[in-house]
This record gives structure tokens, sequence and C-alpha cells, in this order.
């Protein structure tokens, strides 16, 4: 992954990016390392969370669930924790 300052903030601006950030810490809490996902669902910014479980990075939906990947999601980036904490503080 890229460093802090290499990286700039996805535009998500809609709940998705807490709720993402929210099941990934979670998931984190429990020993997983987990990562967020930048990318466009029908066209628009979203993000997700997945976690790896297994050795495989696995999605979680916002019941916490480990679920297959969203129809029509298209990655771009992926975060660590602490890159998205830093660029939200860093955009304050």
């Amino acid at each position: 992954m890229a460093s802090c300052a290499m990286i700039t903030p996805p535009p998500v601006t809609s709940l998705c990016r807490h709720k993402a950030f929210y099941v990934a810490l979670v998931y984190y809490d429990s020993g997983y390392d987990v990562r967020l996902v930048h990318g466009l669902l029908q066209g628009k910014n979203h993000m997700e969370a997945q976690a790896r479980v297994d050795g495989t990075w696995r999605w979680i939906d916002y019941d916490l669930m480990l679920q297959a990947k969203p129809d029509g999601f298209e990655v771009l980036e992926y975060y660590t924790l602490k890159e998205y904490f830093e660029i939200l503080m860093e955009n304050k």
C-alpha cells in the first residue's frame, strides 16, 4: 500500500465510509487483518471493508457477516485503517 502522503482522500461522502470503517474496526479488534476498499458501485463512489480470514481477503457486510463481493462493485484502491484515519484527520 502507498504511504499516507501519497494517497488522496477518496471522494466518498456517504455513510458507507463510516459503516465500512466500523465493521473493519470490529474485525480488527477481534484479531483479523483488515482493509477498506474504495471503488465504484453503480458508477458512484463507494467504500466496503474486507478481513483476511484463513489467508483469504473476504468482504464484510454492514451486519458484520462475511459476504460475496457486492454485485457491480469496481475496486479502485485499498487502505489500512491507519491510512484512512490519517487521511481523514489531514483533511479536516
